[in-house]
């Protein structure tokens, strides 16, 4: 059974469906995803959760460009060696690194 994140004592909650979010490498946008985002009712964090399979778009794309004018949110910048050796991330990395959780 999936559920979703906890916040607070809380579930959080839907706040807005189909968020795009554009993944970074350096100052470069390099994939399109979709996601959901997630607040919570008591203290309103909000997070980036439930990623498609795969991204939407890839570089080089005018999709990126596009999603960034529509003021999509940026949430990672890939680091050389994770660029270098094709290392694989999972999202729930990516998301505690933006949030800052987590150390790079």
């Amino acid at each position: 059974m999936l559920t979703r994140p906890c916040c607070c004592g809380f579930e959080m909650r839907v706040k807005e469906v189909g968020v795009e979010v554009v993944e970074m490498a350096g100052a470069d946008p390099y994939q399109l995803w979709m996601a959901d985002e997630l607040e919570c009712r008591e203290c309103h964090r909000t997070i980036l959760y439930g990623f498609g399979s795969g991204p939407v778009a890839h570089r080089p794309s005018p999709e990126l460009a596009e999603a960034l004018q529509r003021g999509a949110r940026i949430v990672y910048e890939r680091t050389g060696a994770e660029m270098a050796t094709e290392l694989r991330v999972s999202w729930a990395q990516i998301c505690a690194r933006a949030a800052g959780h987590v150390r790079r």
